[in-house]
């Protein structure tokens, strides 16, 4: 089966590797050797596009290539897990970062990055942690729990803008080993606007981001923000609490997962009276922040059989002021079914890497057709993980519910 992946995956390789430039990485070992920095890169590329867990897997993976494969990826021979670990340990994060954006430059210039159904670009904000079995490095975090051995967390902020087709991710940073995702969102975002700041106009973050001087950094960059509300801003948290009213529903939309599985989805809207602020004798916490311009409440409910399975409801706030007349037609278009093309693009998934894998001529038309995929729930082009919703500008974006 892995081979057959590879098969399906040389066209998409062919077509896209060398937008990353992977030979500009620079290669920090003494001598290269046998191998190219970029033959490696390359292949551990190939062995996590094939479903590789592991650099021994890859190491199997580069060994059983026929060799018109070998040919057409530029892998003559096996290459060892302990070679490619080595390299890899050693590469320069910041080279790797660099192919990244020379990668979402190039999707942007073929016109893969416009945003779906929406009239600006949404990228979503997020931290992810990743737990090592070492310490002391200024990227870890050291861990020394009660009960057992020390760790090290690796600690990023990745940024993916969902506003484009497939949710590509256009940037990773990495956290140095003290402080939290709050003291450290500005230079995260000082990073994604330098980078990619014209394929945007709105960041989302959850509450590990909600402070009012994040909100402001946000807005000097000349964006908008959109922040999960939570208890620590306890004025803004009661507020939105207490005059958010359920049912006075902006907008909805309604997922069919599958023939018994639904997902509704309702968006409440507030705008932030200016008047709420108080002077600055009071803390941000305590007070409305002066960008505000509005309180959204997102309620998922997740019906299967006719029964509730899974309810949420989540508060946000935003700096563009609410057009409620907005939000009914943006929620009302992004509930479509998929359209042909999009139902048979195996390689949507693969975000802004997207091109036109081989087909295994030795298979048969019937298998192929099955091998595409069938989408079985509506589209929901304006979808953005556990409930967010972006805000544009108040004088020309609209509102959404965002998919879970």
């Amino acid at each position: 089966m892995r081979e057959r992946a590879v098969r399906r995956l040389v066209g998409l390789l062919r077509a896209r590797l060398p937008e990353l430039a992977l030979e500009e990485v620079p290669d920090p070992r003494a001598r290269e050797g046998r191998w190219r920095l970029a033959q490696i890169l390359q292949a551990a590329l190939l062995g996590l596009l094939a479903g590789c867990r592991s650099l021994a897997e890859a190491e199997a993976l580069t060994a059983n290539l026929a060799r018109p494969m070998r040919r057409r990826l530029g892998l003559p021979r096996r290459l060892a897990d302990t070679t490619a670990r080595d390299a890899l340990c050693r590469v320069p994060l910041e080279g790797l970062r660099a192919a990244l954006h020379r990668l979402v430059r190039a999707a942007w210039r073929r016109k893969a990055l416009t945003p779906q159904g929406l009239p600006f670009g949404v990228v979503a904000m997020d931290g992810k942690v990743t737990a090592l079995p070492t310490l002391n490095h200024p990227l870890l975090q050291d861990q020394h729990p009660e009960g057992g051995l020390p760790y090290g967390l690796v600690r990023t902020v990745t940024a993916a803008l969902v506003s484009a087709a497939g949710r590509p991710c256009i940037d990773v940073m990495p956290l140095p080993g003290h402080g939290n995702e709050a003291s450290h969102f500005q230079a995260a975002l000082a990073g994604v606007v330098a980078a990619h700041g014209g394929l945007f106009q709105v960041v989302s973050y959850d509450a590990g981001a909600l402070s009012e001087a994040n909100a402001s950094a946000v807005i000097a960059a000349g964006k908008d923000y959109l922040f999960t509300l939570k208890g620590d801003q306890r004025t803004m948290y009661k507020l939105a609490e207490q005059l958010l009213d359920p049912h006075e529903v902006a907008a909805h939309t309604v997922d069919v997962l599958d023939n018994r599985t639904t997902v509704t989805r309702t968006l409440t809207l507030l705008g932030v009276d200016p008047s709420w602020s108080y002077d600055r004798s009071k803390g941000p916490e305590e007070s409305v922040w002066a960008r505000a311009g509005t309180f959204l409440r997102v309620e998922y409910l997740k019906r299967r059989g006719g029964e509730v399975v899974e309810q949420d409801a989540r508060m946000f706030v935003t700096s563009p002021a609410a057009r409620p007349a907005h939000a009914g037609a943006v929620v009302a278009a992004g509930a479509q079914p998929l359209g042909r093309r999009e139902q048979r693009a195996p390689h949507a998934r693969h975000g802004v890497c997207r091109g036109r894998p081989a087909v295994d001529r030795g298979r048969s038309a019937r298998h192929a057709r099955r091998a595409r995929p069938a989408p079985h729930r509506l589209h929901a082009a304006h979808a953005l993980p556990r409930g967010d919703a972006p805000l544009g500008r108040a004088a020309r974006h609209p509102l959404e519910c965002r998919h879970r």
